[in-house]
């Protein structure tokens, strides 16, 4: 088996390398810019062509591939609901899609692994009549609330065209926000925050956001690839579901550092987000988004990761030394 990565110096990227190098399978990571990363011991690293190159030539760079793994994408972070934020997401998140697919197709790849998002289903969880916060399954109707969900979206419906056509094997994932060692986004500062002691306003707050450690989605990712079922296939994945106030408890205990949360009124902290540009981070802090991973469960034999404690502990520990042990 041979397996090829976009976005192998990523986050998620590098660990599913490791893993992959650690299992003993032939991978190589396919990067936008070869010349800035050179991988690690028996990996090989491929740039990948120009978006505009012909399905030829990327065809030539998936030769003797039989599992492309397609990680790059552009983040929701800095999502903005303007036409250069829209061309950007294009840009990347389908685009590059398409391009990889039709090069994929014609140099006779056989499994295609799309790192999607939960988000393609929406921003937030349904509130039932009796309180309860409803939960995205695999087979959650898609309804994104936002530009970087749409992308996605449209990345997955390309590849369902372009994969069925040519007899592509195809395995989606959609994951909720990711943690672990060397994580980007709203978690690493919020992680800042708590490091330097400041108060947050959030002890009022009574929500449900499901999470996914690196490790949990790796393992996933690598038991999809050996597994390879025909036709396609979708897997909503979670390990944990917690509020923000726990979250911030186990942050802070991961850092040896005192949660220093106070109460505020949550509907207040958003009219406050908003005013100051901020909605959709606060948005992440106080709504619900649960996810149920109990298919990739049933189908993969995946278990996620549950010693979470264990977890924050090493994220604070690497978080405190800084440098390579943040990567």
């Amino acid at each position: 088996m041979r397996v090829a990565l976009t976005g192998g110096s990523g986050f998620i990227g590098r660990a599913l390398l490791t893993r992959l190098h650690a299992e003993g399978i032939p991978c190589g990571a396919l990067v936008r810019h070869g010349g800035l990363w050179r991988g690690g011991a028996g990996i090989a690293v491929r740039a990948l062509p120009e978006a505009d190159d012909p399905e030829e030539r990327w065809a030539e760079i998936l030769q003797d591939t039989d599992v492309l793994v397609h990680l790059a994408a552009r983040a929701h972070q800095g999502e903005k609901p303007d036409s250069v934020s829209r061309a950007s997401f294009e840009d990347i998140n389908e685009r590059l899609t398409t391009r990889l697919a039709l090069g994929a197709a014609k140099a006779g790849v056989r499994h295609l692994v799309f790192m999607s998002s939960i988000k393609v289903c929406g921003e937030r969880s349904a509130i039932a009549a009796d309180g309860r916060t409803s939960a995205f399954t695999h087979d959650s109707p898609p309804v994104p609330g936002g530009t970087y969900g749409a992308s996605k979206l449209r990345a997955e419906q390309v590849l369902r065209e372009i994969c069925g056509a040519a007899g592509i094997s195809l395995s989606v994932f959609r994951p909720p926000l990711v943690y672990g060692v060397g994580m980007r986004g709203n978690l690493a500062s919020l992680l800042r925050v708590i490091d330097l002691g400041l108060p947050l306003p959030l002890a009022s707050i009574r929500n449900q956001r499901s999470l996914i450690h690196r490790d949990s989605l790796v393992d996933a990712v690598l038991r999809a690839i050996q597994a390879r079922r025909p036709g396609a296939a979708v897997y909503a994945l979670a390990d944990i579901d917690v509020p923000t106030p726990d979250l911030v408890r186990a942050m802070a205990q991961g850092l040896g550092k005192p949660a220093r949360l106070f109460p505020f009124p949550p509907r207040l902290l958003r009219s406050l987000g908003t005013l100051a540009g901020k909605a959709s981070m606060i948005d992440r802090l106080t709504e619900s988004l649960r996810v149920d991973g109990s298919y990739a469960k049933q189908e993969l034999g995946w278990r996620p990761l549950l010693d979470t404690e264990h977890a924050w502990a090493e994220i604070g520990r690497c978080y405190r030394r800084g440098g390579e042990a943040w990567r």
